[in-house]
């Protein structure tokens, strides 16, 4: 088993784990209380989060970075009524927050942040019925929604706002499957895509879109390899769309339509364990990013970047402990940004950076040095001309990327390690050399 682990994971990292560094914008938890159903977005690369406030009830409260700290937009907990799911969104400089009202009949409404107070977008309360599983997604300036109807069977219905009225596009409750939830909607040049857990076909993805007169499934009904996690999510990148699932083994897993099926897009078995609360974007460059929290790795962030044919993690997990509510962004210039509930810090909001403080850059490393056996029973020797370097500093990592030993140069060919007193597992090692640093994987299995 630990073979197969070491396998994936050297896929995974295809050799070329970036040295970077997660940091924290602001203050670690920094909303008031305790809060979830966090969401990112960006303003002229201005972070903005919205979540759902405890510390006022369960109200919505949204706030922005100022560059030293978080500050908020509007007033904190600006709903007028506790709030049961949100999903937020940014266009053209305009905060939008589509939220589910638990006073009014658990009705869907739509504000949006007019620069001095938040307003309603048409009527409040618009949907005919209680609504659960909102979405909220942007076109061109137009506002589309999607939601779990309960006036038609807790089926999906979609609307968009025309000319100040909420209008339903296509009919109302048009999924396939009754019951339908984890709702997450995408809109690309007027066509809305919704994705969502489909109760008919063992609780796995399906996917459909509006052609313009009715709702079509897009290929295969119930197409992932698992049971469609309770949260993940859907984007659409040159009309194509991407979905965040589990694959037959329960970890993350992206998959693709390419116009005629869906397959697996990249590398399979993303995380350590079962992965959820999957998000996906992508960056201008049309680079795509994927984050979520890692059930193998105690609920820890885990953020992949896709390269060439596959993910490779970006660093080691960001957050110091169990992370919920992922909610990813990425900067013009290519650096992502995560929101999270933080488990560790009174489950409020946290939001992390990838930065890249000192330049280093990480280089394929296949010729560079070996390390034999590996897998290992702990002791093990590294050994390569790269050693000769007397400006060497080798590492060991542990999995949640703690240094637990180093060694520097000593103009040999090959550097011996006894790590036989540390517990089976996958760790890192990590050469710097001047300003490259190389990191390779050793599995050290002790029977």
């Amino acid at each position: 088993m630990i073979q197969v682990l070491f396998i994936t994971l050297l896929v995974i990292l295809k050799l070329s784990i970036h040295a970077q560094s997660w940091d924290a914008l602001g203050s670690e938890g920094f909303s008031s209380g305790e809060a979830y159903n966090q969401c990112i977005a960006l303003n002229n690369e201005i972070p903005y989060v919205a979540y759902i406030d405890d510390a006022y009830n369960g109200k919505a409260t949204v706030m922005k970075f100022s560059g030293t700290g978080w500050e908020s937009v509007g007033i904190e907990g600006f709903t007028n009524v506790p709030v049961s799911s949100i999903s937020f969104a940014i266009d053209d400089g305009i905060p939008y927050l589509a939220y589910i009202d638990n006073e009014n009949e658990k009705k869907a409404s739509v504000m949006m942040f007019d620069d001095e107070n938040w307003v309603y977008l048409g009527q409040a309360n618009f949907s005919t019925a209680n609504a659960s599983s909102v979405s909220l997604a942007m076109d061109n300036g137009v506002p589309f929604i999607a939601f779990q109807d309960w006036a038609h069977g807790r089926k999906i219905t979609v609307m968009k706002l025309d000319d100040g009225n909420w209008e339903t596009v296509g009919s109302a409750g048009f999924s396939t499957c009754s019951l339908p939830n984890v709702i997450s909607l995408a809109v690309y040049e007027e066509v809305p895509f919704v994705a969502y857990r489909d109760t008919d076909n063992s609780h796995k993805a399906s996917v459909m879109k509006f052609n313009g007169d009715t709702w079509v499934v897009v290929g295969l009904q119930g197409f992932s390899g698992g049971t469609h996690d309770a949260y993940q999510c859907i984007a659409i990148k040159d009309g194509y769309p991407y979905v965040t699932s589990w694959n037959s083994d329960g970890k993350a897993a992206v998959y693709l339509f390419n116009g005629a099926k869906w397959s697996i897009f990249g590398n399979n078995g993303l995380s350590l364990g079962q992965a959820t609360y999957s998000s996906i974007t992508f960056s201008n460059d049309g680079t795509p990013y994927l984050g979520f929290s890692d059930i193998g790795n105690e609920g820890k962030v885990t953020v992949m970047k896709f390269e060439e044919s596959n993910w490779i993690l970006l660093g080691t997990a960001l957050s110091p402990g169990q992370s919920s509510y992922i909610s990813l962004a990425v900067t013009d210039n290519g650096k992502p940004i995560v929101a999270y509930r933080d488990e560790f810090n009174m489950r409020r909001t946290s939001v992390m950076e990838w930065n890249n403080p000192d330049g280093i850059d990480v280089t394929d490393i296949d010729s560079k040095f070996s390390i034999f056996p590996n897998p290992s029973d702990g002791i093990f020797t590294i050994e390569g001309s790269l050693l000769k370097d007397n400006n060497l500093k080798i590492e060991i990592i542990n999995p949640v990327g703690q240094p637990i030993m180093m060694k520097k140069s000593e103009y040999l060919n090959e550097c011996h390690f006894d790590l036989s007193g540390i517990s089976n597992g996958i760790y890192y090692v990590k050469i710097i050399n001047n300003r490259e640093v190389y990191l390779k994987t050793v599995v050290i299995n002790k029977h």
